[in-house]
């Protein structure tokens, strides 16, 4: 991901980033996710940057539910395509459902142990 991440700092063209969208696709990491996330304000690259978190947001849901609903919540914003909505929104469901477990499980009390 740093290599990644340094490439993007650097390049110019938006072909370029278009191939790190595309590794970061291939290599679904939480700072992958976070990565194409920074890219949703850059019209050239905005379809691209959403179907990648889609993609990367489908391996990280259970692990990080919280930052994965984030930036599906970021995709829904911005994009117009229909398709590409669906598939964020059965992501998002799958994020959600790991968000749920989390919550109870911070609310639930813990067990008393009697000396």
């Amino acid at each position: 991901m740093t290599v990644c991440r340094n490439f993007l700092a650097i390049a110019e063209r938006s072909d370029d980033k278009l191939l790190a969208l595309e590794v970061l696709q291939r290599y679904p990491t939480r700072e992958g996710l976070d990565l194409a996330a920074s890219l949703l304000s850059n019209m050239d690259l905005q379809q691209q940057a959403c179907w990648t978190i889609v993609a990367i947001g489908d391996h990280v849901a259970n692990e990080s539910p919280e930052q994965t609903e984030k930036a599906l919540l970021q995709v829904l914003e911005v994009t117009t395509d229909s398709a590409l909505k669906a598939r964020a929104e059965e992501t998002l469901t799958l994020a959600r459902d790991g968000i749920r477990p989390k919550q109870e499980e911070e609310a639930s009390p813990s067990p008393q142990v009697n000396p």
